[in-house]
């Protein structure tokens, strides 16, 4: 938090509003590209660290034109 900052506009929530917002702007494009394109690839990874921890890589490339 920034110190003397106004709360105004700010609540807990309004990072999580700004996210869910970029979320969908990032989504309806990225929807818009899978649909326009002419082949579409998917390619998903499982890792496990040594840690236990587990990730899950996903790619799509699309091809236009």
């Amino acid at each position: 938090m920034i110190k003397n900052a106004s709360l105004k506009h700010w609540l807990n929530s309004s990072g999580w509003k700004i996210v869910e917002a970029m979320h969908d702007v990032v989504f309806s494009k990225t929807m818009f590209i899978i649909l326009e394109a002419n082949y579409v690839v998917g390619n998903a990874n499982d890792v496990t660290t040594i840690d236990a921890l587990h990730w899950m890589n996903i790619h799509i490339y699309v091809m236009q034109n």
